[in-house]
Parts: C-alpha cells; structure tokens; sequence
C-alpha cells in the first residue's frame, strides 16, 4: 500500500480556477475535459453555421413568397380596374 500511496502522490495535476478555491484535476480527467470541449466547439461552429445557412435560405424563400403574392394579386387589381373602366 505504501508504494500505491507515493505513486498516488507523484501523479501529475492540473490545478482549475473556480470562485471559491482550486480544484486538482488529474491528467486524464483534464484530456478528457479538453476533448469533450472540443467535441463541443467544433458541434456549437456547426449548428452555428448551419444557422447561417437556413437564415439564407429562409430569406430566399421570403422573397420568392412575396413575388408569387405579387404575382397572384396583379390580375385581380388589373381584372377589378377592367371592370370599373
């Protein structure tokens, strides 16, 4: 059990701010937080680009719905006025 103990007591840490004191944080679990948070960058960078292009897109299609409104509501204003003359 001694050797256990100082093998324990040599193993590399990692100290993380946090407002009330500093965490040990062993090698291992600090891989793992930097991988699992760029596991989370690299997903938020695609959603977030995925956004753009849906905003684009969602533009485009306003447009096209507002020429195939103004294009349903022409002959109508232009059939009312032939009637009226």
């Amino acid at each position: 059990m001694a050797k256990k103990r100082s093998w324990l007591r040599k193993r590399k840490v990692c100290r993380l701010g946090i407002k009330k004191g500093v965490v040990r944080v062993g090698v291992d679990q600090e891989m793992e937080m930097e991988m699992e948070n760029l596991k989370l960058y690299l997903e938020n960078k695609f959603i977030m680009e995925e956004n753009k292009r849906l905003r684009e897109r969602a533009l485009v299609l306003v447009r096209e719905n507002s020429a195939l409104r103004c294009h349903l509501d022409y002959p109508k204003k232009a059939s009312i006025k032939h009637i009226v003359c």
